[in-house]
């Protein structure tokens, strides 16, 4: 009777120490994914900022240019290359993408996300009959939970 009540000690204190264990888990990789989310957001409204700049760039550059089409032909020539000059200066700035870095972390978040849910699904038994029934053999005998 001792040995059993001695087992069903180290169980409960095994459970214990993985819950402690998956609690510390799953505070670290939620600060951790909500610092990301922070880092896209901020990436976002970076990206918003710069592309809102250029369209108004191009909007005062083509308000401009309307305006000169209006004008007589010999004035319309003598700005032409002015013109012409800050318009081709104007070409669209390539977008800094997302960093690999950043890539990096989000693909990573992704794969510990796959794999939490795999792993849930070994131990909840979610496909066709498998884990739902655990069997551990101690010696001879069998259990199964």
């Amino acid at each position: 009777m001792e040995g059993t009540e001695a087992d069903k000690q180290e169980m409960v204190s095994g459970f214990q120490q993985l819950h402690q264990f998956l609690q510390q888990q799953d505070h670290h990789l939620l600060a951790h994914l909500e610092q990301l989310q922070e880092e896209i957001r901020k990436k976002k409204t970076e990206t918003f900022i710069h592309l809102s700049e250029e369209i108004s760039h191009f909007t005062d550059l083509i308000t401009e240019v309307e305006g000169k089409c209006q004008q007589p032909v010999s004035e319309l020539l003598q700005d032409f290359r002015s013109t012409l000059t800050r318009c081709e200066k104007a070409k669209l700035q390539q977008l800094v993408g997302v960093s690999p870095e950043l890539e990096k972390r989000v693909v990573n978040s992704y794969q510990i996300n796959k794999a939490l849910k795999e792993t849930l699904k070994t131990f909840k038994g979610t496909e066709e009959g498998e884990g739902r029934h655990v069997s551990v053999t101690a010696g001879e005998e069998e259990f199964s939970y």
